[in-house]
Order: C-alpha cells, then structure tokens, then sequence
C-alpha cells in the first residue's frame, strides 16, 4: 500500500510523499496518544518527564523511549512498538456474540485486524451503571491501572494475540445490560468502529453478529 509505510522507514524511502506525511506528522502523534490506552494516560504522561529529565541533552534511540516507558508502567511493550512501528498493520476489533444465560450474560469478542490491542470493553446497565472489563495481552505480563469514572474496573484473563477470538462472562442478566462496547473512549486506533458496540433492545436474548 503506497498510501502508508512503516513508520521506520527512512525519510528518503519511502514511496511516496503522502506516505511520509502520514508517517512524519500523524502516525508518531497516534503512537503517543494510543500508548496512554495501553498503559494509562497518567503513566504515560509520568513517563514522559522521566524520559526527558533522563535524555535531556543526550541522544537517546526509540529503544530508549521503550524502556523507559516500560519502567514506568510496569509492561511489556516489545510487541506495541514492534507492531505500531515496523508494520503496517492495522487494529480492528468487534463484538461477534451476546447470549444471555441464567442470570448472566456471555459476550465473544473477535479479531478481525492483525494488530493485538489490550481492549476496555464497557458495559453499560440500563440503571446507568458503567462497568469496565480490561483485557490485556499475555505478552504485556501485566494490566494497567484502572481508568477512572467507572463504577467497577474488572482485570479479565489475558487473550493470547494468536486466538481469533475471545470469550468472557459478566455477572448481569441480559435484561439488566442496555449496551456493550469496546473502547467507548476512542483511544485505540480501530480502522471501523462500526462493529465495536451493541445496543440491547428490551427483551433481546441473544445478539449474533
């Protein structure tokens, strides 16, 4: 694809202007804002001043960006750079299944893009309620912090990045939920968004995508 290539590729390499416009003056900006989906805006933000104050008037490398990061958030962050940085892969995710079962509710999520993301799938109960199930990826090692503004941040079993697939159960009966979605807050770059929420009308029982 002519219209974008990796992001390390040198400036005078790469195959067309718009490509290295993209890469110089948009994909940097969203590798830095998305890396606060990964790891939490706070720590991403702390982790920028210690970078600073440690690289001030030096010359650091990108590896250097990532260990610091890594210190500060406590993760493995190999497969973000190597994926958001080396590739051109795009990050696309959805909710392919909702089955309500005695008093619970199961919800299958799916990868349909190549890049792994941790995910912040938010349900939404018709009494207003927000609750926030995170799910990292087995090769962070570890979760972030939980956001704030929610009634109850939830820690879900890693997705092995392999898996097409996710499967979880939330404790409230599908009569209870009026909607799920991934990543509300639009933190992650997901190139169609149009699969990442579902509306629960009254009575449904089940949602199959």
């Amino acid at each position: 694809d002519k219209m974008e290539n990796p992001l390390s590729t040198h400036a005078d390499h790469y195959e067309t202007n718009r490509a290295y416009g993209t890469a110089a003056y948009s994909k940097g900006q969203v590798l830095l804002a998305q890396l606060g989906y990964v790891i939490g805006e706070d720590v991403r933000d702390a982790a920028l001043l210690e970078y600073f104050n440690t690289w001030k008037f030096k010359h650091p490398n990108p590896n250097d960006f990532k260990r610091v990061m890594e210190m500060e958030s406590g993760l493995e962050l190999d497969w973000y750079f190597q994926y958001f940085v080396n590739s051109t892969h795009s990050i696309d995710y959805g909710i392919s299944e909702i089955i309500g079962a005695e008093g619970k509710t199961n919800v299958t999520l799916e990868k349909v893009g190549y890049m792994p993301m941790p995910l912040d799938v938010v349900v939404t109960l018709k009494n207003g309620e927000q609750h926030c199930f995170n799910i990292a990826l087995t090769m962070m090692r570890g979760n972030k912090e939980a956001p704030e503004g929610y009634d109850q941040f939830t820690i879900l079993s890693d997705w092995p990045w392999t898996n097409p697939t996710y499967s979880f159960e939330i404790p409230f009966d599908i009569s209870e939920v009026a909607s799920i979605s991934i990543d509300p807050l639009e933190g992650m770059a997901d190139i169609d968004r149009s699969n990442n929420t579902v509306e629960l009308p009254e009575g449904v029982q089940a949602f199959i995508r």
